[in-house]
């Protein structure tokens, strides 16, 4: 693989990347659970710290002032491959 003329790196490390990745999700399996890693569900007092948490961490770093003239912007990246073999068919497993 070239970047702007060059070598960009070694094409057996990128392929055994693809390899090491396709071995883990063989392993995992195709419902809410495996892909979440085992968080599918979460409990209410997990839910309430963490809104505690952000509370807080927003309060300290937001002042009710400052919020009036700039908003809050919130920008975030989140993949989820399923696979096709899911067990709910529907697309929201």
């Amino acid at each position: 693989m070239t970047c702007g003329g060059k070598q960009a790196g070694d094409p057996s490390k990128k392929t055994q990347w693809y390899r090491d990745g396709v071995s883990y999700w063989e392993g995992v399996k195709a419902n809410m659970d495996g892909v979440l890693g085992g968080f599918a569900n979460v409990n209410e007092p997990d839910i309430t710290c963490s809104e505690d948490f952000l509370n807080i961490l927003f309060s300290e770093r937001f002042h009710a002032a400052d919020a009036r003239h700039q908003p809050l912007v919130v920008l975030g990246t989140h993949s989820l491959f399923l696979s096709p073999t899911c067990e709910n068919q529907c697309g929201s497993c």
